[in-house]
């Protein structure tokens, strides 16, 4: 083989290994960047629907688990003033996860948001009726079940990290 062949094909085989290498290295950093848009947008949601179990739960033991007399009506606005943004800042970060997640956790997500949403109205409700004996049950079987629903966004959103 002719020198100069020889160093043509030296430098071709040279130029593919470095494009390949580079197509591969481009591919596997996008990779890494969705999984890392994909964490931040799962784990905002998430902290999101844990700081709302939290304040649904003060404003329940405040509304059904407290005696009758000690029932403070502004502490309970308090916590209802603070509720009323839950649904819209739970829905904005759903759209994060609808964006990066896949199907699956999206409508579960999707799910979250609605019930976070029917728990604040059906909370209000509670307090604008004084329904707090009749609607007891209903707001604890509410909150059960989107308990039940975080960790299973929780577990579904963990195998697609």
């Amino acid at each position: 083989m002719d020198q100069g062949l020889a160093a043509f094909l030296g430098a071709s085989l040279g130029a593919f290994a470095t494009g390949i290498g580079a197509y591969i290295s481009g591919v596997y950093a996008g990779r890494i960047e969705k999984k890392r848009a994909r964490r931040q947008a799962y784990t905002a949601f998430l902290a999101e629907l844990s700081v709302f179990v939290e304040q649904i739960t003060e404003l329940r033991d405040l509304m059904f688990y407290a005696p009758l007399n000690s029932r403070d009506p502004d502490a309970i606005r308090t916590g209802l003033a603070k509720l009323a943004t839950a649904p819209s800042r739970v829905k904005l970060l759903a759209l994060g996860v609808g964006l990066e997640g896949p199907r699956h956790v999206s409508s579960l997500a999707k799910r979250a948001t609605d019930d976070v949403s029917s728990l604040v109205e059906r909370i209000q409700f509670a307090f604008e009726q004084n329904e707090f004996t009749n609607m007891r049950e209903t707001v604890e079987s509410d909150f059960q079940a989107l308990d039940h629903l975080i960790t299973e966004i929780t577990e579904e959103s963990q195998g697609h990290l």
